[in-house]
């Protein structure tokens, strides 16, 4: 199969057309007459209403910009299944189809992709926990959890004679809910499990993946901070704790867990790493409280009972072939703001607690896709110097132009009810690291766009419209529909095989990357896809594009086959250092089916 029909076959095969919706043009009205419905309801201006439709339409239809998947899935199924679809796309719609739209919302009907759900150390709160995971997959949603809050296995439960099942135990009853609810109906539902490098089963937690069959549905995460990693440089004993009563449970080497992290890593690709002093050090919403999870693909590090509805910009189509169109990517990214605030306003959460996060902290994901491509465009190596300067640009300016989008809403609309709780009213910052910078090309960057950060800083300290307002997420699908590369990754493979679920059957599509055609064999050949990118210029990438996200950024550091679990640790070290907030990596082929292979890989199975 072609790239060219890869649009089509996703939209069509997982569904994201309503019945009767016949093109990607109708999916696009559909969602931006939905979008403006909120619109209307804040404005009570039917003219706005229509306006801002229209811009959103622009967007969607050109693939400039696309929401998260469960935005496409969920758009108008309230008036759809109410008998009234027309309403979502007739000609010159009016206040009170506006109005419908909005007053025919149902449970569920929503575009956030990403939760976080608190999880206690009692049987009650560990099945509240389990039905708000059921209900968040049934509107498409994906789930993080940190299991740090359960004693471990085999301690004393005080209610009956018996010993503690422990975390891994009820994981396994998070994993079976997953198997058996398909998320929002279409896909099946992710999960992140978080669990602290002190607890006293992380060695179980660590090893849970080496068995294939074994928690399938979850990435594994384990939750560390700078305290541990320099008792890992420094070859000390490590403490762990038993969260039930703050006991000391055992103690091992720190750089023998490392190791153990390391060598799963290398054989599955699980764990990964959080570093949470990181994450909380650029915590949105201090005031509320640490943050100490993420959602599944470590992206959007979550308040408890946190949501985020995210959204991309493909930036390879706001590149020429020396340059960025960067007054139009600004107004793109104004329309962005304007629509992600409009699936809080229309979204009917499943959850009373989640709703209240929502709409209490506003917190938005604007993100990139296309990168990869942009940089094909430009004749930049992924892994140059120029790229890492470049993605800073990219990602400051949308940050800026994002960050004063949600001001001038605040003007309009007033502060986030938690504003009085944020960063921003409490230490008069920004949570994003602009301060780090010493690249002299990156700060007359700045100064040629008029970025000025200590205005921005003040003026955002007075009042804002969303607790964040960057994330670059995955977009494994989305990309896919938008026929560009995913988020901030490289060039996977010049043609490759995607295993994708397509109506609930696993196929494997044979894929060529677009930005390679009218490309001459020599000039293919100079584009270094992802194993041939070497580990510390993914770590790199990485690193300089987390310093203006405010809340976090999903890639992946792929390594070739024959890597060694001692360069999984370097990389594991080196992104440490360097500030990221998490990591990731691949080992090729480190699992029997992946979701992405080369092509000459396939062929020789």
């Amino acid at each position: 199969m072609s790239y060219g029909s890869i649009s089509e076959v996703i939209l069509k095969g997982k569904r994201y057309y309503f019945p009767g919706e016949r093109s990607y043009e109708e999916l696009s009205r559909r969602v931006a007459r939905w979008l403006a419905s909120a619109e209307a309801i804040m404005r009570e201006s039917e003219k706005e209403a229509r306006a801002w439709e229209e811009k959103f339409f622009n967007l969607f239809r050109e693939k400039l910009f696309l929401g998260n998947s469960p935005l496409l899935f969920n758009a108008g199924i309230g008036t759809f299944l109410r008998g009234k679809g027309e309403l979502l796309y007739k000609a010159n719609p009016t206040m009170d189809d506006y109005k419908e739209i909005y007053k025919s919302r149902i449970e569920g009907e929503s575009g956030a992709a990403c939760f976080v759900i608190p999880i206690g150390d009692s049987l009650e709160e560990i099945y509240e926990a389990l039905r708000a995971q059921g209900l968040i997959f049934k509107t498409g949603g994906g789930v993080g959890i940190d299991f740090s809050p359960l004693r471990p296995a085999g301690d004393r439960v005080k209610e009956v004679e018996g010993a503690a099942s422990g975390p891994l135990e009820f994981m396994r009853l998070f994993n079976l809910n997953t198997e058996v609810i398909k998320s929002g109906y279409r896909r099946r539902g992710a999960n992140m499990g978080i669990l602290s490098a002190s607890h006293p089963d992380i060695l179980s937690f660590i090893r849970a993946k080496r068995d294939e069959s074994s928690f399938r549905n979850f990435n594994l995460s384990v939750k560390v901070d700078s305290s541990f990693m320099k008792a890992v440089t420094n070859k000390e004993v490590w403490e762990l704790i038993n969260p039930r009563d703050g006991k000391s449970w055992g103690r091992i080497y720190a750089d023998e867990l490392f190791d153990e992290m390391a060598k799963s890593a290398w054989e599955t690709g699980d764990p990964g790493l959080i570093f949470i002093d990181r994450i909380n050090l650029f915590n949105d919403l201090p005031g509320l409280s640490k943050i100490e999870a993420t959602n599944p693909c470590g992206e959007e590090p979550l308040h408890p009972w946190g949501s985020c509805n995210l959204g991309s910009i493909d930036i390879a189509k706001f590149c020429l072939s020396d340059d960025i169109l960067w007054d139009e990517l600004a107004q793109t990214v104004r329309v962005a703001v304007r629509a992600l605030n409009a699936v809080i306003d229309m979204s009917f959460y499943p959850l009373p607690q989640i709703d209240k996060y929502a709409r209490s902290a506003r917190p938005i994901g604007l993100g990139i896709m296309g990168f990869a491509h942009a940089l094909v465009k430009l004749k930049i190596s992924y892994d140059s110097e120029e790229a890492t300067k470049l993605i800073k640009k990219i990602l400051s300016f949308i940050y800026y132009n994002a960050r004063k989008s949600s001001n001038e809403l605040f003007l309009r609309f007033g502060s986030f009810p938690l504003f009085d709780l944020s960063i921003y009213k409490l230490k008069k910052k920004l949570p994003i690291a602009w301060e780090e910078e010493r690249d002299a090309e990156v700060k007359e960057f700045w100064r040629e766009r008029g970025i000025d950060w200590e205005k921005l800083t003040d003026e955002t300290s007075r009042g804002t419209f969303n607790s964040r307002v960057l994330t670059v997420a995955p977009t494994g699908t989305i990309s896919l529909i938008a026929e560009t590369s995913s988020g901030i990754e490289p060039i996977y493979s010049r043609s490759y095989i995607r295993r994708i679920e397509i109506d609930g059957e696993e196929k494997s599509l044979r894929l060529e990357d677009p930005s390679l055609k009218g490309l001459s064999e020599e000039e293919k050949g100079q584009i270094k896809t992802a194993l041939e990118i070497p580990p510390e210029a993914h770590v790199a990438m990485l690193a300089a594009a987390q310093r203006y996200v405010d809340a976090s950024v999903s890639k992946t550091v792929n390594l070739k086959e024959e890597s060694s679990k001692e360069e999984v640790k370097e990389v594991f070290l080196l992104a440490w250092e360097m500030g990221c907030k998490g990591i990731t990596v691949y080992r090729n082929r480190a699992k029997r089916k992946q979701v992405l292979s080369c092509s000459c890989e396939i062929q020789r199975e």
